[in-house]
């Protein structure tokens, strides 16, 4: 896994990471604040992967209580990703299958709800490919402190 940090000393508050591994491509940035994951992943014909978002700091590595709101879109037509999201034990969204669009989820258009989140919790995202045909999950997160 290779991690590539920037910080941008004349524009305070702005850091913009990438965050690589086989097969996903993450980016986070934090802007006036708020901080935002954006990514790929990739699954192969009947895959099922546990969580999406492993190895990905801000999504388990909360300093205050955050409000959440996700987006999830898969590659084109026919439909076969079936997704669940966890904030720890607790059922988010469960067995939802993305809209089709092939493309990142854009705020507020494509985001499909809000949860919150509070030191100590983690986001797990799983997904599961049924299709029998290959397919790559667009997903995004948008973090807004709350208090």
């Amino acid at each position: 896994m290779t991690t590539r940090c920037i910080l941008f000393p004349d524009l305070p508050g702005v850091i913009i990471s990438e965050l690589s591994a086989p097969n996903v491509l993450g980016v986070l940035w934090k802007e006036n604040g708020v901080p935002l994951i954006q990514g790929t992943q990739a699954f192969t014909a009947s895959q099922v992967i546990d969580d999406v978002l492993v190895n990905n700091i801000l999504a388990s590595n909360f300093r205050v209580p955050y409000r959440v709101d996700y987006g999830l879109k898969q590659s084109a037509a026919p439909p076969g990703l079936v997704m669940t999201l966890k904030v720890g034990l607790n059922i988010v969204s469960q067995d939802l299958v993305p809209g089709g669009e092939n493309r990142i989820p854009i705020y507020p258009d494509d985001y499909l709800g809000s949860f919150g989140v509070l030191p100590g919790d983690r986001i797990l995202l799983s997904g599961r490919e049924t299709s029998a045909a290959a397919k790559t999950l667009f997903f995004a997160f948008r973090f807004t402190p709350v208090g």
